[in-house]
């Protein structure tokens, strides 16, 4: 029996809920919410006829067109599978007064696009054909604020192709302690070791042909030159080669031409005019003459 009041201005209703995966407890995004305001039931109404669905009395091909009622509206449930929608007395509002909603809800799963008419239109699935769940029994007398709680099987979801969502298991939050945040700061600690370990190594790999044409390129041109001499001439100690120290090969010469001294004394007259710098004289400790020999 609908409840008579006066007739407020503007009165808000609001309807919220969940859907979750009975097994899990996981909320089931993008399902469809429909919520009717249900139409009295005469008392002489047959019985097969005040049921909505029964199996012998199957949803009508234009379920929505036959409903007996006013659709307050319809939402799509969220990520975490709620769902919330409001609506104004005057949305089902007939006369001057006012009536509080006879409510009834259905959760259906998406329009699916199964099969193509004869014309080659497209057919979705009919509405009786998406439901997932109804509230059997209205809310009578609803209030300005309905809550629900709709859990479905895995089975169902499966069977309807909706993809079952996997909840987490997150362990209760409790006060933070010197032994957690020690705990937390070691394994982050861990975790920035074992990063930087794996990235040397994928940078070790990524370098390893860089390193092996570089040493390719390096032995190519090892013993290049653009010089014309010979390599004969180009490995004396009186050739300098580009980016070779001189000092090594004047000191190499110089031992070299001392050896060719005879150890004794022929007869001959022999002498030997070396031409050195300053420094080098100075190096080995000698003096310069106050006249050149």
């Amino acid at each position: 029996m609908r409840q008579i009041i006066q007739k407020p201005s503007n009165q808000m209703y609001k309807i919220n809920g969940k859907v979750l995966v009975k097994e899990t407890g996981a909320g089931i995004p993008n399902l469809q919410v429909v919520v009717y305001d249900l139409d009295v039931i005469s008392p002489n109404t047959p019985q097969g006829e005040q049921e909505l669905f029964s199996a012998a009395h199957p949803p009508a091909e234009y379920f929505w067109q036959t409903l007996p009622g006013n659709r307050l509206g319809s939402v799509l449930t969220d990520l975490n599978g709620q769902f919330e929608l409001t609506f104004e007395d005057k949305d089902f509002l007939q006369n001057e007064q006012i009536q509080r909603p006879d409510l009834i809800l259905f959760v259906l799963a998406p329009e699916d696009t199964y099969q193509q008419d004869f014309n080659g239109m497209p057919v979705p699935q009919s509405p009786p054909a998406r439901v997932l769940h109804y509230s059997y029994d209205p809310v009578t007398n609803a209030g300005i604020q309905e809550s629900y709680i709709i859990r479905l099987y895995e089975e169902l979801l499966v069977r309807f192709q909706i993809p079952v969502p996997v909840v987490a298991s997150v362990a209760p939050a409790g006060p933070p302690t010197v032994e957690s945040a020690t705990t937390a700061l070691n394994r982050s600690f861990e975790m920035e070791q074992g990063v930087k370990a794996v990235l040397q190594q994928q940078t070790v790999e990524r370098m390893k042909p860089v390193l092996a044409a570089k040493r390719k390129a390096e032995e190519a041109f090892q013993n290049f030159t653009l010089s014309k001499a010979s390599p004969e001439v180009r490995a004396s100690d009186t050739y300098l080669n580009p980016g070779e120290n001189v000092v090594p090969k004047l000191e190499r010469h110089f031992d070299n031409s001392l050896a060719t001294l005879p150890t004794e004394d022929a007869g001959a007259d022999r002498r030997l005019v070396l031409h050195l710098p300053e420094e080098q004289i100075n190096a080995w400790g000698l003096r310069l003459a106050a006249t050149a020999v």
